[in-house]
């Protein structure tokens, strides 16, 4: 797959989203992303170890399945009845005295027993093993990681890292993920440099590829979740943020923000499904007729998008959580304005 970033575009419109960013205009007034304070545990003190290991523990949830408000609502809840289960050494402490996979096997419980079990195993197995990782070699704080001012292939090598090096390696760290919890540690006022791309996930993919910041040489509906793509995509916002000298956490959240808060209500990126089959689970695109519902969700969304002159595709998120992959699945279409006068 060759990818093309078209920069002239890529560079004016982020210019203009974070303008309405910044003076809070539609729809930045109002969306917020999910470690806002009102989301944090209410015994949690912000700037502390704790607030370091909660953020940590968060990302296992970042990774798409269950929606990012709700992930750091249940989990502050959960930190207020067990904080413990946050922090390495009582994590170690645990593994000392009974085996590793009991540990696994309670944690598992403890997670669907507070709503959370959405991939509870495999959240819960990297939950321990990294808690060990982070009291064994990193001082019992993930902070440590940033220590000695690492680029990102440093810090994509301390964490997702190399399975013989026991100090690396931490489960559910890929580079997307990398890039989170150096998001959140720059949100949080933790660390302060910005060498590190935005978290490149299907939100901030779904802008780049609506508006043609990011086009291929394929088909316009070849799946784009490539390795190709995702490092353009990631090239973008770090280039975008050194030029015009803006944090990565803007970058991230003019995308992010103006995905789950319009493009989601496209009403041409509604998808039934069919039988659940898992990752086969066929899905077929609604057909726009204009209806009432559909004239009353395109004006809660694209008609008042800063950047709708601008979007062509739609691309909806049932193939990416089902399927993993990245798809337009149709150009983006408009009512008449007559319908949007006098709705059908």
């Amino acid at each position: 797959m060759v990818v093309t970033i078209n920069w002239e575009k890529a560079f004016e419109l982020l210019d203009r989203l974070l303008e309405y960013y910044r003076t809070k205009q539609f729809p930045y007034d109002k969306a917020q992303v999910p470690q806002i304070p009102a989301n944090m545990p209410t015994t949690l003190e912000l700037g502390t170890r704790e607030h370091a290991l909660f953020l940590f523990c968060a990302c296992y949830y970042m990774r798409g399945g269950i929606e990012s408000h709700l992930a750091f609502r249940r989990l502050g809840r959960l930190y207020v009845e067990t904080p413990d289960i946050f922090l390495p050494e009582w994590i170690s402490e645990q593994v000392s005295s009974e085996r590793e996979e009991r540990v696994i096997e309670k944690l598992i419980e403890t997670l669907r027993n507070n709503s959370l079990g959405f991939a509870a195993k495999a959240n819960a197995t990297f939950w321990v093993k990294n808690a060990i990782k982070l009291h064994e070699y990193w001082g019992d704080d993930p902070r440590t990681l940033f220590e000695g001012d690492p680029n990102f292939d440093e810090l994509v090598r301390r964490l997702k890292g190399d399975r013989l090096d026991a100090s690396t390696n931490f489960g559910g760290f890929r580079e997307k993920m990398v890039s989170m919890i150096a998001y959140f540690y720059a949100d949080a006022g933790f660390i302060t440099e910005d060498k590190w791309p935005a978290p490149i996930d299907f939100h901030l993919l779904r802008v780049m590829t609506i508006t043609e910041m990011l086009s291929i040489d394929g088909e316009i509906t070849e799946d784009r979740y490539q390795p190709e793509y995702l490092e353009a995509a990631r090239n973008l916002t770090l280039e975008f943020a050194r030029k015009r000298n803006v944090s990565m956490v803007e970058v991230a959240d003019v995308m992010w923000l103006l995905s789950g808060a319009l493009c989601k209500h496209n009403p041409g990126n509604r998808m039934e499904r069919g039988e659940y089959r898992a990752r086969r689970t066929q899905l077929t695109q609604v057909l726009l007729t204009w209806k009432k519902s559909e004239v009353d969700a395109f004006t809660r969304s694209c008609l008042k998008c800063p950047v709708r002159s601008d979007c062509k595709w739609n691309v909806a998120a049932g193939p990416y959580y089902v399927g993993g992959r990245l798809e337009v699945i149709g150009r983006r279409q408009e009512p008449l304005q007559s319908d949007l006068f006098f709705p059908p």
